[in-house]
């Protein structure tokens, strides 16, 4: 008569210690990608700190982009206003000269 392992051993073809070692090694491998599954997501957190870092850095700066944007007008402005006296004394040259 014979046992299960002789059963497994005789369709198999395969010795128990191998079958044995086949299970341990499906199990080593699940471990192996639960553990990297875990890194994975480790990263993914830290990937999305980051961004979030960024935001705010970003958001941060606006106050600075738009005291920069409001100095470009502002001399834009002065610049037109001094071309403005530049033709005037310009005319006045020609009146005086005339």
């Amino acid at each position: 008569m014979h046992t299960n392992t002789q059963l497994i051993q005789d369709s198999l073809q395969l010795p128990v210690v191998e079958i044995e070692d086949t299970y341990e090694g499906m199990e080593e491998m699940c471990e192996y990608r639960n553990t990297e599954i875990q890194h994975i997501e480790e990263d993914a957190h830290r990937i999305k700190e980051m961004f979030q870092d960024l935001a705010e850095l970003v958001d941060g700066q606006q106050p600075a982009i738009n005291n920069v944007a409001k100095t470009l007008r502002s001399a834009e402005h002065h610049v037109e206003k001094a071309e403005e006296k530049l033709v005037e004394v310009e005319q006045g040259k020609k009146c005086l000269i005339s």
